[in-house]
């Protein structure tokens, strides 16, 4: 593993909301040709790091990634109904579930994502159904899941036949991207003897072992610590498989996860449960991230790649990727722009540079146009504001300048009321913002 140095803070979202800060710079950049191939690489890239044996003990206690692509429960958080020797399924032995309604339900102990698969022993007869519900909150454990697909509701349950010594696996569609508490219930009269259940972990693709970092974090302050190892998971878990972003429309019942939101076989989305879409304003953050903990940015590059295909005749890049491709943020439009000068930054990917150079400075040139001449920005949506939406409704809000004017401003996407639940809770349930 190698210690790098210190990484600059990146840019607050503040500093967006007055473009004429930075359009100098921005405009020598865009008009500048394309680096030269025999120039050196950025600095931060081409400083020597420091190759040093990390403390393994005391890194690996941090770290929140598992070691395996195969995760199983770690404990019991309740049971409801008739359910016999509710520990035995953390062994691998039968525990007995009796009756319409009777659940229990599994703790993975922190946050987890992928595809589980439960194994049964003996039932009662066939036809047995059981159902499947997941939740990141164990205050919402129960037989519906909390809410990821998008649509008004709780997503539901998955429901599978119990076949005698037989197993099920969830299809890849209904993959649950973030969740810790699994209740498995059984939905009709008779009795099943659950063996086991186990998770595909399908965070961060192509990675062996998600555990193994390429770079670590010690420090005296061990609060500190924690924080940069749940930043460096909370972006491997939204490190997902580019065919596997929610889909949009949501389907009527359950949820979807089949949606192609990117290129490449890998991109870095918004958020694991949902949106699992490309955001480009949450690059700014989980790029710094991406590259402290990793030092891999494939998914980064096909994030940015994504909203540059998706980039207009006129220059605008949307606020999102597919499958919303939502327009009309200056903002978020920016980001994309920052986060191309970030990826380039830490990559030195001059080839990937030079493939959207063009689209690039188009990008800046629609920015720039919308500064007049006093350096204001003097058209264009006000930071990341949502388009109209049937979910979603209007509000009139004053804005006062130092100069005491005023400008009255219809805000398009204001929240009529928090139908969130859970982690979500608070949050439309549109093609909003994800986590």
């Amino acid at each position: 593993m190698r210690r790098l140095r210190p990484l600059p803070r990146p840019p607050g979202p503040w500093r967006l909301l007055d473009l004429a800060m930075v359009m100098v710079v921005a405009t020598v950049l865009a008009t500048a040709p394309a680096p030269s191939a025999g120039a050196s690489p950025p600095a931060s890239v081409a400083a020597s790091a420091t190759t040093t044996a990390p403390p393994q003990a005391e890194t690996d206690a941090l770290n929140f990634s598992p070691t395996s692509r195969t995760l199983k429960p770690t404990a019991v958080r309740s049971t409801s109904g008739n359910v016999t020797n509710p520990q035995n399924v953390l062994s691998g032995q039968p525990t007995r579930i009796s009756g319409s309604q009777s659940a229990i339900t599994l703790d993975y102990g922190k946050e987890v994502g992928g595809l589980a698969t439960l194994s049964f022993g003996s039932t009662s007869g066939s036809g047995q159904r059981v159902g499947l519900a997941f939740s990141e909150s164990s205050l919402y454990a129960g037989t519906n899941s909390d809410r990821s697909s998008g649509r008004d509701g709780e997503d539901g349950a998955l429901y599978a036949t119990a076949s005698a010594d037989g197993t099920y696996t969830m299809p890849t569609a209904r993959l649950r991207g973030g969740f810790r508490y699994l209740t498995v219930f059984l939905d009709t009269s008779g009795w099943v003897d659950l063996t086991g259940v186990s998770l595909n972990f399908t965070a961060a693709p192509g990675k062996t072992n998600p555990a193994d970092y390429a770079n670590y974090f010690l420090s005296s302050d061990d609060l500190l610590n924690r924080i940069w190892y749940a930043g460096a998971y909370t972006v491997q878990l939204n490190t997902i498989a580019s065919n596997q972003g929610r889909a949009w429309p949501p389907p009527a019942s359950e949820w979807d996860n089949s949606a192609t939101v990117g290129v490449g076989g890998s991109v870095l989305v918004d958020g694991a449960k949902r949106d699992r879409t490309v955001w480009p304003g949450d690059l700014g953050i989980a790029v710094p991230t991406q590259y402290a903990y990793s030092n891999d940015l494939a998914s980064t590059r096909n994030a940015l790649t994504t909203m540059y295909n998706a980039q207009s005749t006129d220059g605008e890049i949307p606020w999102s990727g597919p499958p919303f491709n939502l327009t009309g943020s200056d903002t978020y439009h920016t980001w994309t722009l920052l986060g191309t000068a970030t990826y380039y930054t830490y990559s030195a990917d001059r080839a990937w540079l030079d493939s959207e150079w063009a689209d690039y400075k188009r990008g800046m040139a629609f920015i720039i146009n919308k500064i007049d001449g006093n350096n204001h920005r003097a058209r264009g949506t006000l930071g990341c504001l949502r388009p109209h939406h049937p979910r979603v409704g209007r509000q009139r809000v004053t804005l006062r300048r130092r100069d005491g004017a005023q400008l009255v401003h219809t805000l398009r996407g204001v929240p009529q009321q928090g139908v969130g639940r859970g982690l979500d809770r608070g949050r439309p349930a549109g093609p909003a913002r994800g986590e």
